[in-house]
């Protein structure tokens, strides 16, 4: 928690600093541990997962619509390491059970990077705006008739009190 305090506040600070154009400060700020780590790996890694940023404010607008009347939001997320595994979307999204409306996609990207820290991203970036979420793998029941098991689906599950 405290790692990421940090790293939130030395971005804000950049920020601010890129605004008003405090050059010296800016420099100083990417020289730090923690900024150096947002921009030079963190970043990196999201500027090679397709369409990060839109899928973040996705999840938060469905999350917010399923609200109503409710403690937490369950949204289901899958996360396509490798176009291996994008061939094999189909069959992984009708392994699901049929009443699942909205399932958000991530990838796949082209980086060293696991699925874990996808998802670290995904929770970190909705964590920075001030909602509250956890993340689980979600099982898919497999039939006799089912020879593969999809490992690709995982719950965002937003708390809300």
């Amino acid at each position: 928690v405290c790692v990421c305090v940090c790293v939130c506040v030395c971005v804000q600070v950049h920020r601010e600093a890129v605004y008003y154009n405090i050059r010296p400060l800016v420099k100083l700020l990417e020289e730090s541990p923690p900024l150096f780590g947002e921009l030079v790996g963190r970043q990196q890694f999201l500027s090679r997962v397709p369409h990060y940023r839109e899928n973040i404010e996705v999840l938060i607008r469905i999350a917010r619509a399923e609200a109503i009347a409710a403690r937490q939001s369950t949204i289901m997320i899958c996360v396509l390491r490798t176009e291996e595994d994008l061939g094999l979307y189909d069959n992984a999204i009708n392994s699901l059970e049929s009443n699942k409306e909205s399932v958000v996609t991530f990838g796949p990207w082209k980086a060293a990077l696991s699925v874990k820290d996808l998802l670290d991203c995904v929770k970190l970036d909705i964590e920075s705006q001030g909602y509250s979420v956890s993340i689980q793998r979600h099982s898919v029941e497999r039939s006799f008739l089912s020879t593969r098991s999809y490992d690709y689906f995982h719950k965002l599950i937003f708390t809300w009190w």
